[in-house]
């Protein structure tokens, strides 16, 4: 059973966070093969980076878009290549986290011990620098069920902690018409084509936030791509309701919000959630 971490790159991804990363697959207790998506050209530091790893490591492969087509292209572009491949595990993971030794086997381990899911994610612990201090974990449900319920309030996978079996995405895609928002749609289109998935009650991934991420967590295009996933989450399941509502006009909101104040009410979110 061959496993893929699929792991998307661009213009503005930092070589000392991609090598990071990268070495962390290399760590794995399992074999993995590694498949770099390059979104569009990339800078001739990562590039220099990316081509040396490649002749080091056997299992690095390299898949390119010559022009950039977005996280939702390029993602659907490594799983292709999986498919075609024959892998029977793929693995999801951002140029600028980090996994733990043991991630993929936690993970593979808990699909074939939990035959009805398709895939799962893990608890997280985010940082903020290299040196991993300010450390925080952050806590996702495990049940299905409760993920299902919990939709409206959050996206129910830490993204780059997902793992999939390879029939996850012989019933669905990434859609590109959800900017940003291409992972949480993902779960609603796996909700509503009837696929299960869970989530380990393990921290297997480090989560690098900076400022970057909360500017890139706001916006009007963000926040109409994220209200719409919402307001279709309620309406797919038939459980419209008033306090729903609000909270998803409340976050739409919020996305609206200056940096400075988006990173207070984020960090208040994350302790509710640890706690």
């Amino acid at each position: 059973m061959k496993i893929a971490c699929i792991m998307p790159i661009y213009k503005n991804s930092i070589d000392s966070e991609f090598r990071l990363a990268i070495r962390s697959l290399l760590r794995q207790s399992l074999p993995v093969d590694i498949i770099v998506g390059c979104d569009g050209p990339i800078s001739s530091a990562l590039s220099e980076s990316l081509n040396r790893l490649k002749r080091k490591n056997n299992n690095i492969f390299i898949v390119c878009s010559n022009e950039n087509i977005g996280l939702a292209g390029i993602l659907n572009l490594l799983i292709d290549f999986c498919v075609c491949n024959s892998y029977s595990y793929i693995g999801r993971m951002d140029a600028d986290d980090f996994s733990v030794r043991h991630r993929f086997e936690k993970q593979r381990d808990y699909l074939l011990n939990n035959p009805k899911l398709l895939a799962c994610g893990s608890q997280i612990i985010e940082f903020n620098n290299f040196k991993l201090r300010c450390r925080k974990k952050i806590n996702y449900r495990n049940n299905y069920i409760d993920l299902v319920n919990e939709f409206i309030y959050r996206c129910p996978v830490a993204h780059p902690s997902a793992f999939f079996h390879v029939d996850f995405f012989k019933k669905i895609k990434y859609n590109k018409n959800y900017y940003l928002n291409e992972d949480y749609k993902l779960w609603l289109d796996a909700i509503e084509a009837g696929i299960e998935f869970g989530n380990i009650n393990q921290s297997l991934l480090y989560f690098r936030t900076n400022d970057q991420l909360f500017s890139r967590r706001r916006g009007l295009r963000l926040s109409l791509s994220e209200f719409r996933i919402r307001f279709e989450n309620l309406m797919m399941l038939d459980k419209f309701s008033m306090h729903k509502f609000v909270y998803s006009i409340a976050l739409f909101v919020f996305r609206l919000l200056p940096v400075r104040l988006v990173k207070l009410i984020y960090g208040w979110r994350n302790f509710f959630y640890k706690n």
